[in-house]
């Protein structure tokens, strides 16, 4: 039979080992609960971070469609007293070819022959000579224009130069709201590529050319070269 001692001391291991499990459990369910915590935290964070960059790439790309916008709205460069001069002749001369066409009269044959055949058209021996194509009008144009500018009168070379000031004093101005209007907007013009010089092309050709020069030379040297065979009419008599 068990004594009181005994049992009382069984009675508290038994508490004891209890508490023990129960406080392990605890730790269990804490540490659990503090993981799921945690990860629940990192997938929220990777959310917002993702949400960052999303609304970044967005605004990165609007501001490169109102970039694009604003250079196609740029201001076009002012024209000089000779591009004036040449868009008013230009202007004039084919208001004066039209009336010439206009009133040209029909060849007599081709007249002819709508009258004896109104619905059919009519051959090309029995029609006028074609007429110049556009790029030889356009070119012999340009060439009469240049002439007449270089012998001009002073009073309208100096009317189109007037013009060519007004134009260009608009043209800064405009250029100046332009400015403004991208600096609004927070958007950083690109500057505009300097023209390459005629030396530079040069250089640039020559050195295109040694560089070709080169490599046909090493294909030239890569290839091997066999010995040819004598001809029938080469080869010794036996």
């Amino acid at each position: 039979m068990m004594n009181p001692d005994q049992d009382g001391n069984k009675k508290k291991s038994k508490r004891r080992r209890d508490s023990s499990t129960t406080a392990a459990v605890g730790r269990t369910g804490r540490r659990t609960h503090e993981q799921g915590h945690h990860h629940d935290q990192q997938q929220i964070e990777e959310e917002e971070t993702k949400q960052q960059q999303d609304q970044q790439l967005k605004e990165e790309q609007q501001q490169r469609d109102e970039l694009d916008k604003l250079l196609v709205e740029r201001p076009k460069r002012p024209l000089s007293a000779y591009n004036l001069f040449f868009q008013e002749e230009r202007k004039r001369f084919k208001e004066e070819r039209q009336k010439e066409l206009q009133q040209q009269p029909q060849d007599s044959t081709s007249q002819h022959h709508d009258q004896l055949h109104p619905s059919e058209p009519a051959s090309p021996s029995t029609t006028a000579a074609a007429p110049a194509s556009g790029k030889v009008i356009f070119a012999s144009m340009g060439k009469a224009i240049a002439a007449k500018w270089n012998v001009i009168d002073a009073a309208t070379k100096q009317h189109f130069e007037a013009l060519a000031r007004d134009e260009k004093e608009r043209h800064q101005k405009a250029m100046t709201e332009w400015r403004q209007l991208a600096a609004s907007k927070n958007l950083v013009i690109p500057k505009r590529p300097k023209a390459k010089s005629k030396k530079q092309l040069e250089k640039e050709a020559a050195a295109a050319a040694a560089v070709a020069a080169e490599q046909e030379a090493l294909e030239t040297a890569s290839t091997p070269s066999f010995p040819q065979r004598p001809s029938k009419e080469q080869q010794p008599p036996q």
